[in-house]
């Protein structure tokens, strides 16, 4: 894909600082020339001052920073760890940074073309400050935008998944990735891609990252892929999922996570899986809708394109195996002396835990017997601060953010 300089005739008054609807934009025949989708650079990853990010220029920026946005909707590049209280406990979630249809005044963004001409921008194509639209501006800290647009009244359902390598256990925006997937009105289900609806890659090319994508009938990696809807929805349909790991080669495995950041419409009352390929024809269903399904890696995967899809059916009547209980109870948190950690847990067999600082550094650790674990002190040698405990029996994972004062 290359990216072409156009000229920009300036229509009526656009010379207001007001926000430009990126719908209308890409949907004025007098753009018809333009590819469908814009990239913005998130600022997630700083410019590399030091000549080591690929390109010929003195600074360049990191390709994994740009954030990609359609008719469909946008996919974001970083994420932003947030606690929230879910049944009185504190769970960490996160927040993207995925654009909402808008490009704030006096943003740059990027575009393609099918030939040289002329961008074209017009007076209906300007939005107002209402609803905070003129307010996601790329830059250190963003507040999100409205998603409406005057240009789009077809029914959107879309289903945005996340992946990012959790170790270690700090936030890094080079580890993480989202793709779309959606289905609308107008957009098609082909071999041939779709200007409005479908977005491809960036930075294909070596696993620097993590990366996690949709393929077209066509076998087309796609970042955004929108697919016909039908009427009913089609529960049968299998949309086959990609993806990259870089090994971070920090603690002898790496544990990455799948699981979706956002769905909307259809998605709200309708169950999606992934499934997942065991070999011998046989597959696993994880209901990420509830828990995020997470598995280690030992080397780089490049391109895995038959182990993960995304599914909607009932399974073919089959009914889900029962999840194993497992769920940790930390107390007191916050603690100032030790801090006890009890399981629940359908098995009996040794636990593990790894206590991490807010730097991803390992700075407590061991192995214990189900019976003894829950008398074991920890913590007493931390200094003040917060922590992530990460407590382990077999597959199964917990992660637990812990207090010292």
């Amino acid at each position: 894909m290359s990216f072409v300089e156009l000229r920009m005739s300036l229509q009526d008054y656009y010379h207001y600082t007001n926000a430009l609807d990126i719908d209308c934009f890409l949907a004025d025949p007098d753009n018809a020339h333009l590819g469908g989708f814009v990239r913005l650079w998130s600022h997630n990853i700083p410019i590399d001052f030091s000549g080591n990010t690929p390109g010929t220029q003195a600074f360049n920026y990191n390709v994994n920073s740009y954030v990609t946005y359609n008719r469909l909707g946008g996919v974001g590049s970083g994420i932003t760890a947030i606690d929230m209280i879910v049944d009185g406990d504190t769970r960490l979630v996160f927040s993207t940074d995925r654009p909402k249809g808008k490009v704030a005044a006096g943003q740059s963004f990027f575009v393609n073309t099918t030939s040289t001409g002329v961008a074209t921008f017009k007076n209906n194509m300007r939005v107002g400050s209402q609803n905070q639209e003129n307010s996601q501006f790329y830059r250190n800290a963003n507040i999100p935008a409205g998603e409406s647009s005057p240009c789009v009244s077809e029914d959107r359902h879309r289903l945005w998944l996340q992946i990012r390598n959790t170790t270690p256990i700090g936030i890094n925006p080079i580890q993480f990735k989202q793709t779309l997937v959606g289905y609308a009105d107008n957009a098609t289900t082909g071999s041939s891609l779709d200007r409005d609806y479908d977005s491809g890659l960036l930075n294909t090319s070596h696993p620097t990252t993590v990366n996690i994508y949709s393929l077209n009938p066509a076998n087309e990696p796609l970042m955004i892929q929108g697919r016909a809807l039908a009427a009913p929805f089609d529960t049968s349909d299998v949309i086959p999922l990609g993806f990259s790991c870089q090994y971070l080669g920090t603690s002898g495995s790496n544990t990455i996570q799948i699981a979706p950041s956002e769905f909307d419409g259809l998605f709200e009352t309708t169950d999606f899986w992934l499934r997942e390929n065991i070999g011998g024809g046989n597959f696993a269903y994880h209901d990420i809708r509830t828990t995020p399904f997470e598995f280690t890696i030992t080397a780089d995967v490049m391109h895995d394109t038959n182990r993960f899809a995304l599914v909607f059916d009932n399974l073919g009547g089959r009914q889900q195996p029962k999840k194993d209980t497992f769920k940790v109870i930390a107390s007191p948190n916050t603690f100032e002396k030790s801090i006890t950690f009890e399981v629940v847990s359908d098995h009996n067999s040794n636990i593990t835990i790894q206590i991490y600082d807010l730097l991803g550094k390992l700075v407590e650790e061991g192995e214990y017997s189900f019976e003894s674990f829950k008398d074991e002190l920890f913590g007493t040698k931390l200094s003040t601060g917060v922590y992530q405990a990460v407590i382990m029996q077999g597959n199964q994972r917990a992660v637990q953010k812990i207090i010292k004062k």
